[in-house]
């Protein structure tokens, strides 16, 4: 059976039209196979990374910044877009869940589409969405998994919802308690 359409594919990343464009890491360094034949490094206008040290500090009028987490990317992402005009494209690479809630934040802002280019090149580790209390549980390696909120035995859809940047899963043994079949390891 092939994938579900919803589960999202990434090209490389190619530069679109705009003025500013900007490339967020989760990472200290690009992993290789992300971008476009076509582009290198030198063609970003700024380069934001997360590099998850806390004596990083951002040098003023670099065209790279690093961050200390992924929190403290977002913070000043939305500080900057809270005053940005037309013309930005903003490019993220990193784990799923962390590019989906880059592009979330750039929504909220009013970027659409084109503006927004995510890559999501390690696969496996899945963020589900429980069904049935709302809670996440994140680094999932298989189909079934049992729910950091409610305690359910989940069973994880390969249905990735953008508007929840989750996979969702629904308790597998509801009608029969305790019936719960083999779990195997998400392919990519």
């Amino acid at each position: 059976m092939d994938a579900m359409i919803s589960r999202p594919r990434y090209d490389r990343l190619s530069l679109g039209l705009g003025r500013t464009h900007l490339l967020i890491i989760q990472g200290s360094e690009l992993p290789l196979g992300c971008l476009a034949s076509s582009v290198t490094l030198d063609d970003f206008d700024e380069i934001w990374k997360v590099v998850s040290c806390s004596s990083v500090l951002p040098e003023p009028g670099s065209a790279e910044k690093q961050f200390r987490s992924a929190n403290h990317l977002t913070i000043a992402l939305c500080h900057r877009l809270s005053s940005e005009t037309m013309g930005l494209r903003v490019y993220v690479v990193g784990e799923e869940s962390f590019v989906w809630d880059i592009n979330a934040q750039c929504r909220r802002f009013g970027l659409g589409n084109d503006e927004i280019h995510v890559f999501a090149p390690y696969h496996g580790a899945r963020r589900v969405r429980c069904a049935h209390c709302r809670a996440y549980t994140t680094n999932c390696q298989n189909t079934i998994v049992t729910c950091d909120g409610c305690g359910a035995t989940l069973l994880v859809r390969d249905h990735f919802s953008r508007f929840w940047n989750a996979y969702q899963g629904f308790q597998i043994d509801s009608e029969e308690p305790g019936v719960v079949p083999e779990s195997v390891a998400f392919r990519s």
